[in-house]
């Protein structure tokens, strides 16, 4: 089985520009498709793995997801700090990282840990 066949959703990504005499301007459009899982609770896994790297402990609810590129592809320019779009509803990426995947033959993915915002969906 491979992550592929979990990666339903359509996605983009928005990016700040970089700063100009010290301004950040308007989130700009990065990436205009990306396929990615569903958004899924934090398992259990990840919590145990990010309870340093996450303010876990607030009251935002983080949501992960994940993207994984067909068979000899790069993975995107996703970085913590970008937006991700789905559905139209923007939500704050907190981290990014690399995946090994489901099985020890899957490809290497990505893994995006989001926020969601009260009241966003």
């Amino acid at each position: 089985m491979s992550a592929q066949r979990f990666c339903t959703v359509k996605a983009s990504t928005l990016r700040n520009p970089a700063p100009v005499a010290g301004r950040t301007g308007a989130a700009v459009l990065h990436l205009s498709h990306l396929i990615i899982t569903p958004l899924w609770p934090l398992s259990a896994a990840t919590l145990a793995e990010m309870h340093n790297v996450l303010p876990l402990g607030s009251p935002r609810l983080f949501l992960e997801c994940y993207h994984a590129p067909l068979a000899g592809a790069a993975l995107p320019d996703v970085r913590g700090g970008d937006r991700l779009v789905v559905a139209g509803v923007e939500y704050p990426i907190s981290f990014v990282g690399e995946w090994a995947g489901i099985s020890r033959n899957d490809i290497a993915c990505l893994r995006i840990i989001i926020q969601e915002v009260a009241g966003a969906r």
